[in-house]
């Protein structure tokens, strides 16, 4: 597994100046919130990425948590489901876009397409 999230957190906070959640990855790194009390997401293996890559939005979220892939810190769990149904992301341009994407594959590394749980 040929995985390393260094270029995704790099493009996140990039591509997201402001974030009401933070993002811990399975190698310890963090892309942190920008605002106080907000979810921390933990991402527990590149294999949550590639449920996000595969389904993107709620059912790409919701697999990966399924799958025990993606969890959510603390208490953040009802503040994580909330955001997941009220945050709309900011409008990114095509180019970002697309580094996001190549960033997130690059993170995921060599991973089978997860099954559907």
């Amino acid at each position: 597994m040929f995985s390393e999230p260094a270029s995704l957190r790099r493009e996140l906070t990039r591509a997201l100046p402001e974030r009401p959640f933070a993002i811990r990855f399975w190698d310890g790194t963090e892309v942190p919130a920008t605002e106080p009390a907000a979810p921390t997401f933990i991402l527990r293996s590149p294999r949550a990425l590639a449920h996000m890559l595969r389904r993107p939005g709620e059912l790409g979220l919701g697999r990966a948590y399924v799958s025990g892939a993606l969890d959510v810190a603390r208490e953040d769990l009802d503040a994580a489901v909330a955001l997941v149904v009220d945050w709309e992301p900011p409008p990114v341009s095509p180019r970002t876009a697309m580094r996001l994407a190549l960033a997130a594959v690059r993170a995921c590394g060599l991973v089978v397409p997860p099954r559907v749980p």
